[in-house]
């Protein structure tokens, strides 16, 4: 009979172990960011910074690390690289942006790369 407890209050804890753990991962999900694509990115980037450099439509490339940018500095600013941009400049040379997310708060930032 004990072992019967047992095992019941076990399949009990595991069951509402599993459910919390769902319910977390879908509270996860909620909080991260929103996807956005560097064409996007560019556009907000050209309202927010003042001088953000116009970028030639279609010369616009997602980067998965930042040793692929132009640059040779990592993007500055607290939290995990969200977002790696890279675009062609119609006056020639590049722009690298990047955005960066952290516990309660986004930064971002961009730099121009010479050819």
């Amino acid at each position: 009979m004990f072992l019967y407890r047992s095992l019941r209050h076990s399949a009990l804890a595991f069951g509402l172990a599993a459910a919390s753990a769902a319910a977390s991962a879908a509270a996860q999900a909620d909080d991260a960011p929103k996807e956005v694509s560097c064409e996007a990115l560019a556009q907000s980037f050209g309202k927010t910074y003042f001088a953000f450099p116009e970028i030639k439509p279609g010369k616009v490339e997602r980067l998965v690390s930042w040793r692929a940018a132009c640059t040779e500095k990592p993007p500055k600013g607290d939290g995990n690289v969200y977002r790696l941009c890279q675009a062609d400049l119609p006056e020639g040379g590049q722009v690298f942006y990047w955005l960066k997310t952290g516990v309660n708060n986004e930064s971002s930032g961009y730099e121009i790369c010479d050819e």
